[in-house]
């Protein structure tokens, strides 16, 4: 005779059976036998949490499965359109790692692999945004137009790496400032130029981080 029981069975985990027999006089237990379901994939693998450190490396930390059915043996971390970037064995510490080299105010995306003997069991994506940084490529390519000799356009674009969000420009004569405006503004004319007179123009912007600055000297 035997049992299959199938009722309920959750892997890695400990079950107590009794065998009850019974006649006319009454009944009687057999001792109890312990039986352990083997381990399976993890289920209810949580997201990561991600956290900017700064404007390039983001922190992430997380928990063991809800369901790890068996002993974790080691845990991946999957960066989108990279793969495997880190893998943690529990014994290691802490369940946390910093991912660094990363670009400024980018979103990344991460997976948690959690795996047993058996097999490993994934996480939904988890995304994060590194920290906006100083801009860079500020007025790489100065451009004026001497409009008379006490009058000159100054033009700009967009600073080849933003680094964040553009908030502002303020452009300054002389260590003096003759401008400012948001992100839409992209000229000025500077007048009440002295004639026949260098003058040298930095041009700031702020991404809410901080700002970076390049000289053009002009002439009337």
């Amino acid at each position: 005779m035997s049992f299959t029981d199938v009722g309920g069975i959750r892997p890695f985990q400990e079950y107590g059976y009794w065998l009850r027999a019974c006649n006319t006089a009454g009944c009687t237990d057999s001792s109890q036998v312990l039986a352990v379901t083997v381990q399976g994939i993890p289920e209810e693998v949580g997201s990561p949490i991600v956290t900017a450190l700064g404007p390039g490396s983001l922190r992430l930390s997380w928990a063991p499965p809800s369901k790890a059915n068996g002993i974790i043996r080691l845990y991946h971390i999957n960066m989108t359109s990279t793969g495997t970037i880190h893998t943690h064995i529990p014994s290691d510490g802490p369940l946390n790692y910093t991912v660094t080299g990363l670009q400024p105010h980018s979103d990344y995306s991460f997976v948690l692999v959690a795996c047993t003997a058996v097999g490993c069991g994934a996480s939904q994506p988890s995304t994060g945004r590194t920290l906006q940084d100083t801009p860079t490529g500020v007025w790489s390519s100065p451009r004026h137009v001497v409009v008379n000799s006490t009058a000159v356009e100054l033009y700009w674009d967009q600073p080849l790496q933003p680094n964040g969000h553009v908030a502002s420009y303020r452009l300054l004569r002389d260590g003096v400032t003759v401008f400012a405006g948001d992100n839409q503004d992209n000229n000025y004319t500077d007048t009440q130029l002295q004639p026949n007179t260098r003058y040298g123009n930095t041009h700031t912007l702020n991404t809410h981080s901080s700002g970076t600055a390049t000289i053009a000297t002009t002439q009337t």
